[in-house]
């Protein structure tokens, strides 16, 4: 189902196509004018604050964002927006949801309490779960699944058990993200030169990485509105050994298609057992958190890149602000270096990878088990479809998000390995890093099974 619920920082609209973030410049630029002229707060502390409240950059922001967002029942807030108009009272205007986040940030850090999860709906997972275990036992052909315990859990528990399994890569993505304001070497003072504040400078070291931070939060707590469990997104997380599953999420899923709960709860808990036993090879979390962690340290927050792509703002001239047009692609093209070019083809062809064989395997002889399978699978291929590229902010984040033509390539690889009458070695894929095929190998399986053969 196509709604525009999922994201109220990037405003996917036709009608706001010049302005992705959904930030009114006028709102922008009174809000700087107060601080220019003392009202509130000064405006070195104010927008200071705003980028590193807690000392940990824009990451540390990302982290309060997430939780907070992980709270919200956002689909009930905004049940009506379809057909609300823009004015419509009680309509959430984005300049105020981000001094709402401007404020909370600068407030002691409170623990978000977690979301009830429905007794009975968690009883029915439970007793449903061995069923689970012995589809992806028997279609993956492992005797590993019976130890994997189930975790049928909330929003705001799965977000912090998530951002504390990736702490990592996100301590790396702040060092990398930081702003170095006020402490680079000014080297001599120019006489002539006038005192006070490079306005355009501050603005760029400090207001683009504050919305990445922002940015980088909001999707991490929209992550726990459209995931279903642990392993929907291949990141590089340090779980502990579980199948976690997102209660809400497969609940909304059985309201929104009209799915029996046992048919969607049965097929949500195969697909999530069968990658947590992919994850359970320690040499792949290993692999993915040595490979992300790259790929986060390679962004290189470059003040005068970011200059160019805000464009020429003027602080007297608060319509200058209109041409702060910042997509999350260009402002990932301004971050990256070439580091990127070389980690996206390994990390691209694990990633491909993993959701090819998942995909081969989930649905061999899943129609036998669930006769409403074709509803459930023409569902999730919709959502999957009507998922922005900004609502996978984290994907891209990491170095995970996978081309339309290395999926394509992944699921012509399983095809030929399988035309080749070698199903069963698909199944070695995951069992130590020299399975997976090379670069050369992913384009050619015959060479895969070739390399198997001379191993044996």
């Amino acid at each position: 189902m196509s709604t525009d619920k999922d994201n109220e920082f990037f405003n996917e609209n036709d009608d706001n196509e010049s302005n992705p973030f959904g930030i009114d410049p006028e709102a922008i630029s009174g809000m700087i004018n107060e601080m220019m002229s003392g009202g509130g707060m000064g405006f070195t502390s104010g927008l200071g604050g705003m980028v590193n409240p807690l000392g940990d950059g824009p990451m540390g922001i990302a982290k309060r964002v997430a939780a907070d967002i992980a709270a919200k029942e956002i689909d009930k807030d905004h049940e009506d927006d379809d057909s609300a108009s823009p004015d419509a009272p009680g309509q959430q205007d984005p300049m105020a949801e981000i001094m709402g986040i401007i404020s909370m940030l600068s407030s002691p850090p409170q623990n978000t309490k977690s979301l009830e999860v429905d007794k009975v709906f968690r009883d029915r997972c439970e007793q449903i779960y061995p069923a689970a275990q012995s589809y992806v036992a028997d279609q993956a052909r492992t005797d590993e699944i019976s130890s994997i315990p189930l975790v049928v859990t909330d929003r705001v528990s799965w977000t912090k058990d998530y951002i504390s399994s990736m702490q990592g890569p996100l301590e790396q993505a702040s060092k990398s993200l930081s702003p170095s304001f006020g402490q680079e070497d000014q080297g001599p003072e120019d006489p002539n030169q006038q005192t006070g504040l490079d306005i355009q400078s501050m603005i760029s070291k400090t207001v683009a990485p504050m919305m990445f931070g922002v940015q980088a939060g909001t999707m991490l707590g929209y992550l726990s509105h459209r995931a279903y469990g642990d392993d929907d997104v291949l990141l590089p997380t340090k779980l502990p050994s579980r199948v976690g599953l997102i209660a809400s999420a497969v609940q909304k899923f059985c309201d929104d298609w009209s799915v029996p709960a046992d048919e969607a709860i049965l097929y949500f808990l195969i697909l999530q057992t069968l990658r947590a036993h992919i994850r359970s090879q320690s040499w792949l979390t290993k692999k993915l958190d040595d490979l992300c962690t790259k790929y986060v340290a390679a962004y290189e927050l470059n003040p005068y890149k970011l200059e160019e792509l805000m464009g020429d703002m003027n602080i007297e001239n608060p319509e200058s602000l209109t041409a702060i047009n910042v997509t999350p692609e260009q402002m990932f093209e301004t971050l990256r270096t070439p580091t990127h070019d070389v980690l996206d083809e390994e990390i691209g062809r694990i990633s491909s990878l993993h959701d090819a064989y998942v995909e081969w395997v989930m649905h061999k002889d899943i129609e036998k088990l669930l006769p409403n399978y074709r509803i459930i699978q023409e569902a999730r291929k919709r959502i999957i479809v009507t998922t922005s590229d900004a609502d996978r902010f984290v994907e891209q984040l990491f170095g995970v998000a996978t081309s339309r033509n290395t999926r394509e390539e992944a699921a012509t690889f399983i095809e030929g390995v399988i035309e080749r009458d070698a199903e069963s070695k698909l199944h070695q894929l995951w069992a130590n890093e020299e399975m997976i095929p090379t670069q050369a190998e992913f384009s050619a399986p015959g060479l895969w099974l070739a390399r198997l053969e001379m191993m044996e």
